[in-house]
């Protein structure tokens, strides 16, 4: 979904601001891996800030970006607030009882188990929420069983819930939690739940104000759009938003009059983006360095 774009563009920022004449301060460019967080997989974020890539103090503000086929290019997109949403990752294994396929009564069926869960987890949860709460919920991977002539004794699913209110998020994680306890004893399935979190990547009004002026004077007014519905993307430089005054801005990367969306297998960049996003977060750089954030918080 565009990271080799967003690498080039850090590398461009960082041999930019390296030629100019900074005014007071430092600029650190920053390059994670894993920023999606998979279930199972180590939070990049996580890991650069367990590593100590902030020992010395954290910055007085944070850039990030991203690229966003919804936007045309030569644009970007801003959050007036909450930029990426919650992500509550979850894996469910389900465990039962080998048996030859010929005497199925001799087992405990886990495919059968998972097949109900997941068919029980997607109306569920979606029973448990009312008209007007935002959240996404997805079964994204399946796995059991070793051959077709065996009762499989283990079948797992994972997926994610995505939310912005924390009230909604843990609605939907008590119905996933009863829902797995209710078709695992239904069926006389063990069951295990483990979740791993990931909070909302929250900007800064301040970092905003100046994200909105660089904007607007590098690329017109109407090209530095204030978005109203933050996406149900999630992001873990909610963890570095989370300590430090961030913006988290949308890179526009849409070249024609389709574009696919991210994750999707046809996705592409139109790469004049590349110098867009350049420009604009040099800009913002040395606008930050210029100002302090009080600067904004007054406009």
């Amino acid at each position: 979904c565009g990271h080799d774009i967003h690498t080039a563009i850090m590398v461009g920022v960082a041999e930019r601001l390296a030629a100019s004449d900074l005014p007071a301060g430092r600029v650190s460019i920053i390059f994670q891996p894993a920023e999606e967080m998979p279930y199972g997989a180590e939070s990049g974020a996580r890991a650069m800030l367990d590593d100590g890539v902030f020992d010395d103090g954290f910055p007085d503000a944070a850039l990030a970006l991203h690229c966003w086929p919804g936007l045309p290019v030569g644009s970007i997109g801003i959050d007036d607030r909450v930029a990426m949403a919650a992500k509550n990752a979850f894996g469910i294994a389900l465990g039962g009882r080998t048996a030859h396929a010929a005497t199925p009564s001799a087992g405990r069926d886990a495919i059968l188990g998972v097949a109900q869960l997941i068919t029980a987890l997607h109306s569920g949860v979606s029973r448990s929420l009312d008209a007007n709460d935002r959240a996404a919920f997805n079964v994204g991977t399946l796995k059991g069983g070793v051959s077709q002539s065996v009762v499989a004794d283990t079948a797992e699913i994972t997926g994610t819930i995505r939310s912005f209110d924390p009230e909604v998020a843990d609605r939907v994680v008590g119905a996933v939690e009863r829902i797995s306890a209710g078709v695992a004893a239904a069926i006389d399935l063990d069951y295990e739940i483990s979740w791993e979190t990931m909070p909302s990547v929250v900007n800064d009004p301040r970092v905003v104000a100046c994200g909105l002026e660089v904007g607007r004077e590098l690329l017109g007014a109407d090209a530095a759009v204030q978005l109203a519905d933050p996406p149900m993307t999630a992001d873990d430089f909610a963890l570095i938003a989370a300590r430090a005054p961030s913006l988290y801005f949308k890179l526009g990367s849409c070249g024609g009059s389709e574009c696919p969306p991210l994750h999707n297998g046809a996705f592409d960049v139109d790469e004049r983006a590349i110098g867009v996003g350049l420009a604009v977060a040099s800009a913002m750089a040395l606008r930050l360095l210029e100002h302090p954030l009080d600067h904004w918080s007054e406009r």
